[in-house]
C-alpha cells in the first residue's frame, strides 16, 4: 500500500499549484487595478467631453493642483478596494466574475459614497461629475476585466487548480456535473478516492484498489490542496469524518451537501456558541416584500428599454406575419399568473389559424404524435402547423417579444418561471404551490439551461429553485444569459 500511496503523494506533489496561484494572484489584482485606473482616466475624458470640449488644453491642465489632489484621492480608494477584494479572497478563489458581482457593486458603492462623503465633510472643492462617473462605472469595468484575467489565465493554463476528491460512486458523478457548471470551471480533478462497501481507491485509469480514510488523511503533500467532499445523500453523515480528517492535515475542505428544494441563496448560517450546530434561517426570496418591490422597478425598466429597441424588429415580424398566412399577426393565449389567475399572455402568432384543432385531433387519432408532443416538453421537432419564417422567429425569440407589455403591465416579469397553460398544471407536480407564488417571465433558469431540450420534470424543479433563490443578482445573471442564447440562437426545437 506505501508504494501505491508514494505514486499518488509524486503524482499530486508534481502539479506546480504555488506557481498558478502566484501567476493567477499577481494577473488578476494587476488588471483590476488597470480597470480602475481606466475607470478615472474614462470618467476624466467624458467629463471634459461633456464639459470642456473643445478646449483641449483643459483636457491635460485642468486645474493641474486639484488635479493631482484627486489622483492621491482615488490612489488611495483603489488601494482600499484592492485590500478589501484580496481579504474576500477574490484573488485566491476560483469563482466566476458575474457570481462576485454583488460583492463588487456594494464595495465600489460604498467607496463611492465615501469619496462624496469626504469632500462635502473637509469642504474640499471636487469635479462631482468626474467622481460619479468613475465610481458608476468601476464595478462594469472591474467585471469586464476579471473575464480579461480569466482568459488570459486560460491561456497560461493558470487557471484550473487540483482538487482531490472524497465520496462514493453518486457524489463523484454530482462532481463530474458540477465541473462542467461555470462556477466550477477553475477546478479539475487531480486524483479521486472513492468509498463503496468497503474503502477503495479510483485511479484516473478506472482501477479499484484499497486505500483507507487513515492513509489518505496521511498522504505526505508539499502543498496545501482543496479537498471536495461529496456523499450520496444516504450517506451524507460521512462526510464530517472525511472533512476533519483533511483540515487536520492543512488542506481546504469545500464540501457539497445537498439542500434540494430548501431556498439557499438567502440563507443565514449561525453557529451555536458552545455547541456542534449550526442554525440556518431561511425563507423564500419572493415572499419579501421589498425584493417584490425592486424585482416590479427591474422590469419596469427593463421592459422599457427593450420596447423601444425592438420595436421596428416587432413591426416587421407583424408584416411578414399577416403577408404569409391569413388571419392576425398578434396571439392571446390563456396562460396562469399570480395566485392562480389566468391572464392573456402575449405573442405574434407563429402556427397556422386553427392550430389547436390540429392539436385536438392529434390525441385523437394520432397517438404517437401526441405522445412524441408531450414527451418533448409540449413541443415537436418538426412542427407541421408552423407557418412560413416561424422557425426563425422562435429560434431568436421574436415571437416573444410582445410579452414586453405583459411586463409593463404587470402581469409577467422579466425573469421568471414561464407562464404555464392550464393543461400543464398536472404535469408541474407539487412545484404549481411555488409557481403560483409568483409573476411568470418572459426569460428563467429554464431557458438558459437547455431550453425546449430541457424535460418539463426538470424546468419545474428550476422554477421552483429560482423562486426560493431569486436576487437582482441572479436576474441580472439569467438576462445576460439570455441575451447570449438569443443572439446564438441556442436550444430552441425547429
Amino acid at each position: 500500500m506505501n508504494a501505491k500511496l508514494k505514486k499518488i503523494e509524486d503524482r499530486i506533489n508534481a502539479i506546480p499549484v504555488w506557481k498558478k496561484t502566484t501567476i493567477a494572484f499577481c494577473i488578476t489584482l494587476g488588471i483590476d487595478f488597470l480597470s480602475l485606473a481606466a475607470s478615472v482616466l474614462l470618467a476624466r475624458y467624458i467629463r471634459w467631453l461633456f464639459v470642456d470640449y473643445p478646449n483641449a488644453e483643459i483636457l491635460f491642465e485642468w486645474n493641474v493642483s486639484l488635479f493631482v489632489e484627486r489622483l492621491w484621492l482615488y490612489g488611495a480608494f483603489i488601494l482600499i478596494l484592492l485590500l478589501v477584494f484580496t481579504a474576500k479572497g477574490h484573488y485566491t478563489r476560483r469563482r466566476m466574475p458575474i457570481m462576485l458581482f454583488n460583492e463588487i457593486f456594494l464595495m465600489v458603492l460604498i467607496v463611492g459614497v465615501a469619496d462624496f462623503a469626504s469632500a462635502y465633510l473637509l469642504q474640499k472643492a471636487f469635479p462631482r461629475l468626474w467622481v460619479a462617473l468613475t465610481w458608476g462605472m468601476a464595478p462594469f469595468i472591474l467585471l469586464f476585466g476579471r473575464y480579461v484575467s480569466i482568459a488570459i489565465l486560460k491561456r497560461m493554463r493558470c487557471w484550473k487548480l487540483p482538487v482531490l476528491f472524497f465520496g462514493d460512486l453518486n457524489g463523484l458523478d454530482i462532481v463530474k456535473n458540477l465541473i462542467r457548471n461555470e462556477q466550477f470551471s477553475g477546478y479539475y480533478l487531480a486524483e479521486s478516492f472513492l468509498k463503496t462497501n468497503g474503502k477503495s481507491y479510483l485511479n484516473p485509469k478506472n482501477e479499484y484498489q484499497t486505500v483507507n480514510l487513515r492513509d489518505f488523511g496521511h498522504l505526505k503533500i508539499r502543498h496545501n490542496l482543496r479537498v471536495l467532499i461529496c456523499f450520496s445523500k444516504e450517506k451524507e453523515h460521512e462526510q464530517q469524518d472525511v472533512a476533519v480528517e483533511a483540515l487536520r492535515h492543512g488542506h481546504q475542505v469545500m464540501l457539497l451537501p445537498s439542500y434540494f428544494q430548501l431556498p439557499i441563496f438567502h440563507s443565514n448560517i449561525e453557529p451555536i456558541f458552545g455547541e456542534h450546530y449550526l442554525l440556518m434561517r431561511m425563507q423564500n426570496a419572493l415572499d419579501n416584500w421589498f425584493y417584490k418591490k425592486i424585482k416590479r422597478l427591474f422590469d419596469l425598466i427593463m421592459a422599457s428599454i427593450l420596447l423601444i429597441l425592438t420595436m421596428p424588429i416587432l413591426v416587421l415580424a407583424a408584416i411578414w406575419i399577416r403577408s404569409v398566412s391569413k388571419g392576425p399577426a398578434l396571439f392571446r393565449q390563456k396562460r396562469i399568473g399570480l395566485n392562480g389567475e389566468n391572464f392573456p399572455c402575449l405573442k405574434l402568432r407563429t402556427m397556422e389559424v386553427g392550430a389547436h384543432q390540429t392539436l385536438v385531433r392529434w390525441k385523437k387519432n394520432a397517438p404517437e404524435t401526441w405522445a412524441e408532443y408531450e414527451k418533448n416538453n409540449f413541443k415537436l421537432d418538426r412542427d407541421p402547423r408552423l407557418i412560413k419564417g416561424a422557425h426563425f422567429l422562435r429560434k431568436y425569440s421574436i415571437d416573444e417579444l410582445p410579452q414586453l407589455l405583459n411586463v409593463v403591465k404587470g402581469d409577467m416579469s422579466m425573469v421568471g418561471p414561464r407562464p404555464l397553460l392550464p393543461r400543464e398544471i398536472k404535469s408541474y407536480g407539487v412545484n404549481f404551490e411555488h409557481y403560483t407564488r409568483t409573476i411568470p417571465g418572459i426569460t428563467g433558469l429554464w431557458q438558459v439551461n437547455g431550453r425546449s431540450h430541457t424535460t418539463f420534470t426538470k424546468r419545474a424543479e428550476l422554477d421552483s429553485w429560482y423562486i426560493q433563490n431569486w436576487s437582482v443578482w441572479l436576474d441580472i445573471i439569467i438576462t445576460l444569459k439570455t441575451f447570449k442564447i438569443v443572439v446564438l440562437g441556442l436550444g430552441e426545437r425547429h
